[in-house]
Protein backbone atom coordinates (compact mmCIF):
# COMPACT_ATOMS: atom_id res chain seq x y z
CA UNK A 1 0.00 0.00 0.00
CA UNK A 2 2.26 2.91 -1.17
CA UNK A 3 2.39 6.07 1.37
CA UNK A 4 -0.74 9.00 0.51
CA UNK A 5 0.47 12.64 0.67
CA UNK A 6 -2.29 15.67 0.60
CA UNK A 7 -1.61 19.38 -0.07
CA UNK A 8 1.14 21.57 -1.36
CA UNK A 9 2.62 24.34 -0.01
CA UNK A 10 2.23 25.35 3.71
CA UNK A 11 -0.19 22.33 4.98
CA UNK A 12 0.83 19.00 3.48
CA UNK A 13 0.05 15.95 5.26
CA UNK A 14 1.81 12.29 4.31
CA UNK A 15 1.01 8.71 6.13
CA UNK A 16 1.84 5.54 4.92
CA UNK A 17 -1.36 3.12 6.10
CA UNK A 18 0.63 -0.43 5.61
CA UNK A 19 3.70 0.88 7.75
CA UNK A 20 2.01 2.80 10.22
CA UNK A 21 -1.52 0.94 10.89
CA UNK A 22 -1.45 -2.78 9.14
CA UNK A 23 2.30 -3.71 10.37
CA UNK A 24 1.91 -3.05 14.03
CA UNK A 25 -1.32 -4.48 14.05
CA UNK A 26 -0.32 -7.85 12.17
CA UNK A 27 2.20 -7.71 14.92
CA UNK A 28 0.31 -7.91 17.52
CA UNK A 29 -0.03 -4.05 18.79
CA UNK A 30 -3.80 -3.63 18.47
CA UNK A 31 -4.18 -0.56 20.59
CA UNK A 32 -0.91 1.44 18.92
CA UNK A 33 -2.72 0.51 15.12
CA UNK A 34 -6.14 1.88 16.15
CA UNK A 35 -4.42 4.83 17.75
CA UNK A 36 -2.37 5.73 14.76
CA UNK A 37 -5.12 5.44 12.47
CA UNK A 38 -7.32 7.33 14.92
CA UNK A 39 -4.63 9.59 14.56
CA UNK A 40 -4.35 9.53 10.60
CA UNK A 41 -7.97 10.17 10.45
CA UNK A 42 -7.98 13.37 12.85
CA UNK A 43 -4.93 14.61 10.52
CA UNK A 44 -7.13 14.19 6.92
CA UNK A 45 -10.23 15.74 8.61
CA UNK A 46 -8.34 18.86 9.83
CA UNK A 47 -6.34 18.57 6.29
CA UNK A 48 -9.97 18.93 4.95
CA UNK A 49 -11.56 21.71 7.08
CA UNK A 50 -8.18 24.05 6.28
CA UNK A 51 -9.09 23.40 2.57
CA UNK A 52 -12.54 24.59 3.41
CA UNK A 53 -11.82 27.67 5.34
CA UNK A 54 -9.11 29.87 3.87
CA UNK A 55 -8.87 33.08 6.05
CA UNK A 56 -6.27 33.49 8.35
CA UNK A 57 -8.68 33.31 11.08
CA UNK A 58 -9.73 30.56 10.46
CA UNK A 59 -6.59 29.05 9.91
CA UNK A 60 -5.53 29.95 13.74
CA UNK A 61 -8.44 28.71 15.21
CA UNK A 62 -8.11 25.40 13.34
CA UNK A 63 -4.44 25.38 14.52
CA UNK A 64 -5.27 26.09 18.14
CA UNK A 65 -7.66 23.40 18.18
CA UNK A 66 -5.53 20.91 16.51
CA UNK A 67 -2.45 21.88 19.34
CA UNK A 68 -5.05 21.81 22.20
CA UNK A 69 -7.51 18.46 21.88
CA UNK A 70 -10.04 20.02 20.74
CA UNK A 71 -9.65 18.28 17.38
CA UNK A 72 -12.07 15.52 18.64
CA UNK A 73 -14.67 18.12 17.31
CA UNK A 74 -12.90 18.04 13.72
CA UNK A 75 -15.77 15.16 13.05
CA UNK A 76 -18.54 17.39 13.62
CA UNK A 77 -17.14 20.26 12.42
CA UNK A 78 -16.48 18.73 9.01
CA UNK A 79 -19.89 17.10 9.01
CA UNK A 80 -21.63 20.52 9.59
CA UNK A 81 -19.61 22.32 6.73
CA UNK A 82 -20.85 19.32 4.48
CA UNK A 83 -16.98 18.23 4.23
CA UNK A 84 -18.33 14.66 5.18
CA UNK A 85 -21.82 13.00 4.77
CA UNK A 86 -23.74 11.92 7.01
CA UNK A 87 -22.78 8.13 6.81
CA UNK A 88 -19.12 8.80 7.52
CA UNK A 89 -19.16 10.99 10.31
CA UNK A 90 -21.21 7.82 12.19
CA UNK A 91 -18.49 5.54 10.99
CA UNK A 92 -15.97 8.29 12.33
CA UNK A 93 -18.07 7.74 15.56
CA UNK A 94 -18.13 4.34 15.45
CA UNK A 95 -14.72 3.79 14.64
CA UNK A 96 -13.83 6.19 17.55
CA UNK A 97 -16.05 4.26 20.08
CA UNK A 98 -14.14 1.02 19.06
CA UNK A 99 -10.81 2.99 19.92
CA UNK A 100 -11.80 4.12 23.11
CA UNK A 101 -13.14 0.87 23.93
CA UNK A 102 -9.83 -1.09 23.02
CA UNK A 103 -7.57 1.93 24.05
CA UNK A 104 -8.80 3.62 27.33
CA UNK A 105 -9.74 0.57 29.37
CA UNK A 106 -7.09 -0.94 30.51
CA UNK A 107 -8.56 -4.29 30.01
CA UNK A 108 -10.56 -2.76 26.68
CA UNK A 109 -10.17 -6.19 24.67
CA UNK A 110 -12.08 -7.97 27.48
CA UNK A 111 -14.86 -5.56 27.38
CA UNK A 112 -15.44 -6.32 23.87
CA UNK A 113 -15.26 -10.32 24.86
CA UNK A 114 -18.56 -9.11 25.88
CA UNK A 115 -20.40 -8.97 22.88
CA UNK A 116 -17.94 -11.41 20.89
CA UNK A 117 -16.99 -14.65 21.22
CA UNK A 118 -13.20 -14.79 22.45
CA UNK A 119 -11.75 -16.16 19.38
CA UNK A 120 -14.07 -13.32 17.41
CA UNK A 121 -11.83 -10.52 18.66
CA UNK A 122 -8.88 -10.56 16.50
CA UNK A 123 -11.25 -11.03 13.35
CA UNK A 124 -13.50 -8.00 14.71
CA UNK A 125 -10.64 -5.63 15.45
CA UNK A 126 -9.26 -6.40 11.83
CA UNK A 127 -12.35 -6.04 10.24
CA UNK A 128 -12.47 -2.64 12.18
CA UNK A 129 -9.31 -1.43 11.68
CA UNK A 130 -9.99 -2.23 7.71
CA UNK A 131 -12.81 -0.15 7.94
CA UNK A 132 -11.19 2.54 9.47
CA UNK A 133 -8.40 2.83 7.05
CA UNK A 134 -11.07 2.56 4.29
CA UNK A 135 -12.87 5.64 6.02
CA UNK A 136 -9.44 7.62 5.87
CA UNK A 137 -8.89 6.68 2.41
CA UNK A 138 -12.27 7.79 1.10
CA UNK A 139 -12.13 11.06 3.32
CA UNK A 140 -8.34 11.62 2.34
CA UNK A 141 -9.85 11.52 -1.36
CA UNK A 142 -12.49 13.63 -1.55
Amino acid sequence: MPSIELGKGRHVIAFDLEEEVNRPFGLGYARESFVKLDSILDKVLEYRIRQKFHSEDSQKLIELMASSRANSSFSFIAYKSEIITTSQKDRIDKFKSIRNILVHNSIGELELMITKKQEDIPKFLKLELEKGISLVKEIAGS
